[in-house]
């Protein structure tokens, strides 16, 4: 068993080299962001990005949206084609994604065993494959901090929220699990969640003006919302 000043000199080099990941991480998207031509320089298409509490339905609120205005939704594929673009394994990029601080221990107590993608690479390649996928055609987008990814004046950002009670329910039910169970993933997701946005963009997902709409599923229900947020998409983004 390691005594505690060994603890603390582990926890402090950990600490001092998941800083100097992320360092490197900044310059490199600085470097590709200087390389990159804008969005607004080539065909760009326009993206709704949702951010949502957990236990909302937004993989199911998204997909309506994307089927009635017409436009691809991304959500888990997203981990499958930044894993292609980091020739990795959709696992390695799971233990990343959106995680908040948790992938610090994941990544470095499987790094031997698996060699994961990096920190830094899974955030390249997902700016890449986000824009990429503006660039092609109008998408939705299921979190990943997607609008702080891509350029604001061809997005619509949504936020969804419902009390804790109706989430926890809501996610008892989709999940088969107890109600203890529930509560606790809901709890540990958003925690998760907001560190992500907090750690890696320096804002607080809580901040009602970082979008431009917000819903409560539980007022409007899924096909409410899926309504609602087609219909802001008509009027920003007239044809």
């Amino acid at each position: 068993m390691l005594s505690l000043a060994s603890s603390s000199r582990h926890q402090r080099e950990t600490s001092a080299l998941i800083e100097q990941q992320i360092q490197r991480w900044l310059m490199l998207q600085q470097a590709v962001e200087q390389r990159s031509p804008p969005c607004d320089s080539v065909a760009c298409g326009h993206y709704i990005a949702i951010s949502r509490e957990a236990g909302t339905g937004a993989e199911q609120i998204a997909r309506a949206v994307g089927d009635e205005l017409g436009w691809r939704t991304l959500d888990r594929e997203l981990l499958g084609l930044v894993a292609k673009a980091a020739a990795c394994s959709p696992y390695d990029v799971e233990l990343i994604d959106e995680t908040g601080v948790r992938w610090i221990m994941e990544i470095f107590n499987h790094w031997i065993e698996h060699a994961p993608v990096s920190h830094e690479k899974y955030f390249l390649r997902l700016s890449a494959v986000l824009r990429a996928a503006v660039r092609q055609e109008n998408v939705v987008i299921v979190g990943r901090g997607a609008r702080f990814l891509l350029p604001h004046d061809k997005g619509l950002s949504v936020r969804l929220i419902a009390p804790k009670h109706f989430r926890i329910e809501q996610v008892r039910l989709l999940q088969g699990i107890s109600l203890e169970q529930a509560r606790e993933w809901v709890d540990q997701t958003d925690r998760d969640r907001r560190e992500f946005v907090l750690q890696h963009f320096h804002h607080d997902v809580h901040h009602i003006h970082l979008y431009d709409l917000v819903l409560n599923v539980e007022k409007l229900g899924a096909d409410g919302a899926a309504r609602q947020i087609a219909a802001a998409a008509r009027d920003v983004f007239p044809r």
